[in-house]
């Protein structure tokens, strides 16, 4: 028997090999089984549907192939007709045996806008390679609730789970160049209606190649900081003080910036120079994470500019333990 409480919701294109891992994570290893639905974006008839079909009992739409991320995901979330769903993304797997918990845990939240509970990172095998759970248990609200879940970006699907109501209020995701902006959407709810934290495991999220968070080239990571400087601009939007939102850019900002430089610094240092004046542009000049860069970074806060850029070509072609001095002395100076 179907929950009347949550709706899984699956979204897929052209990835049936993904979509069968994820179906089997809900069919196979639960001992509840929600309603299931599968949305199907595929710009191409996949031969093997049919059979995924008669095999698991989801509810299948067959959506026109043409849709962007950002309405596709919400044209998923029309669909249920439940109070909760869950955007399960086809690459992606829901933790064994945690649908029963979690059922029993929202019929106790229901005045919540979302629920957020731990992820699993694993790898294309299954293997476990990172976890996250909430730091913190209960509801939150107001700017209270905005700053607990705003300041962790590790709070993401395949472990959120959306009051359908209050969904439908704040208008579903909104765009952020194309993609769905879930991290703008839960700062709204978390501040208009409040944010639940489970201490759970509720998704596994299935890190590699075919994420859209992918930083494997320059395209890839310049795209993901790009929608994440623009999905903390839309949080000015849902409301709260104009000071917390520059916390709020400032973190997600510089965060990722974080990331790209510690993979590309040593080997694109122009690369990662030009987003860097990127984000000096879009963040406020006083801020946690971007004086985090600057004691990182020094080098790129060097005066005049020429001066940092020169720096940073000698940098690229000295032996790693010479580039560690120079950093500290950078640093010390």
């Amino acid at each position: 028997m179907n929950s009347e409480l949550l709706t899984i919701v699956i979204p897929t294109r052209n990835r049936l090999d993904l979509l069968e891992l994820c179906l089997k994570s809900v069919f196979e290893r639960q001992s509840t089984i929600p309603r299931v639905i599968v949305s199907d974006n595929s710009n191409l008839e996949l031969p093997g549907m049919e059979s995924l079909r008669k095999e698991y009992d989801f509810f299948y739409v067959r959506q026109s192939g043409s849709l962007s991320m950002v309405d596709h995901h919400n044209a998923c979330l029309k669909l249920p007709s439940t109070p909760w769903a869950l955007l399960l993304h086809d690459d992606d797997e829901l933790f064994p045996n945690v649908t029963t918990r979690l059922e029993s845990f929202l019929s106790q939240c229901e005045e919540s806008g979302v629920v957020i509970g731990g992820t699993h990172n694993i790898d294309e095998h299954g293997n476990v390679k990172g976890t996250w759970l909430p730091p913190t248990h209960g509801t939150f609200r107001g700017e209270d609730g905005v700053l607990r879940v705003g300041l962790d970006f590790r709070a993401a699907p395949p472990s959120t789970i959306w009051n359908m109501a209050a969904f439908h209020e704040a208008g579903g995701y909104p765009n952020a160049n194309g993609a769905g902006a879930d991290y703008t959407l839960v700062v709204r709810l978390a501040y208009s209606h409040g944010v639940t934290f489970i201490p759970e495991i509720i998704g596994c999220y299935r890190i590699g190649a075919q994420q859209a968070t992918d930083y494997s080239t320059p395209e890839r990571a310049e795209a993901i900081l790009d929608c994440s400087i623009e999905m903390a601009r839309l949080t000015r939007l849902t409301g709260i003080s104009p000071q917390l939102a520059d916390r709020l850019i400032d973190y997600m900002t510089w965060w990722i910036f974080r990331i790209i430089a510690g993979r590309m610094i040593n080997t694109r240092p122009f690369f990662v120079a030009r987003l860097w004046r990127k984000c000096i542009r879009v963040t406020p000049s006083v801020g946690k994470w971007r004086h985090q860069i600057r004691t990182e970074y020094p080098l790129l806060f060097w005066r005049p500019q020429w001066l940092a850029m020169c720096a940073l070509k000698l940098h690229r072609w000295l032996p790693i333990k010479l580039r560690r001095t120079l950093w500290q002395y950078v640093r010390d100076f």
